[in-house]
């Protein structure tokens, strides 16, 4: 594919969009546009107007489906690059307690976040097909942990890549459904470092979150960290419930130390 004219010229207009939108229960389809690098912004000015790019993709309510192109393929290289978190599944609109659930990400290359590619703290299930998170030097490429229980300092420098005012109110918080799954379907994590720095897991981290990976592909990835591990290539079809915190490395998985 060469052009949509459908197609979202910037991520911004998803994010208003899902901002206003009145009926959350139909599904909201987002169209990128193929052969388009988008570039995610790191930083925000006071009013949480991004400075030096695009928002990262928001799962914040139910039923948004984001795709690369009208047949939704990698192969119409659509890319997320740079910032610091690609895709956020947060309560970023305060939606009261509704979970992001049936959100789908499809086709899309995520590429060079310094921190996390997909960062889920939020209640809710999304599904990741023929997705390609390649060439990321950062602490993982998809993070999934209800709630987030990173470093305030972390938690707040994350925080504000998506809104300053990121807080449910204890009323809200009761009403969520407590429970995450994340779906990754025949995707592929290629040329991927993991980090020196003491936060940086696996791959793939989850913790009190539901994941399967379906013919998913882990290739050339490796860890310049202190800590040893090895890595493998291989077609890797696995489920896995919220008993136990698990840390993917190519086709290797340990429990979380």
């Amino acid at each position: 594919e060469n052009s949509d004219a459908a197609c979202i010229e910037s991520i911004n207009q998803m994010y208003e969009a899902e901002q206003s939108v009145v009926n959350i229960d139909e599904v909201r389809q987002y169209t990128l546009c193929p052969n388009k690098v988008y570039h995610i912004a790191s930083n925000f000015d006071e009013n949480e107007v991004p400075i030096d790019g695009d928002r990262p993709i928001i799962f914040a309510r139910p039923n948004v489906h984001v795709k690369c192109g009208e047949s939704g393929l990698s192969s119409n290289n659509c890319t997320l690059l740079g910032g610091l978190v690609h895709l956020g599944i947060f309560d970023e609109f305060h939606s009261g307690g509704v979970s992001a659930y049936n959100c789908e990400a499809r086709g899309i290359t995520f590429s060079g976040a310094a921190s996390v590619n997909v960062l889920a703290d939020f209640h809710g299930e999304a599904t990741f097909v023929d997705c390609i998170f390649r060439d990321n030097s950062n602490r993982a490429s998809i993070f999934a942990q209800v709630p987030y229980t990173g470093t305030l300092a972390r938690r707040r420098r994350l925080r504000g890549i998506f809104s300053q005012k990121h807080k449910r109110s204890k009323e809200a918080s009761r009403q969520i459904y407590h429970s995450l799954s994340i779906n990754i379907k025949s995707t592929k994590f290629l040329n991927n470092i993991l980090g020196s720095q003491s936060s940086s897991t696996g791959l793939i981290t989850k913790t009190d979150a539901n994941l399967r990976i379906e013919n998913c592909m882990f290739s050339g990835n490796r860890d310049e960290g202190t800590k040893v591990r090895h890595f493998f290539d291989k077609l890797t079809n696995e489920e896995y419930t919220s008993d136990s915190t698990l840390l993917f490395i190519d086709d290797r998985r340990r429990p979380a130390i």
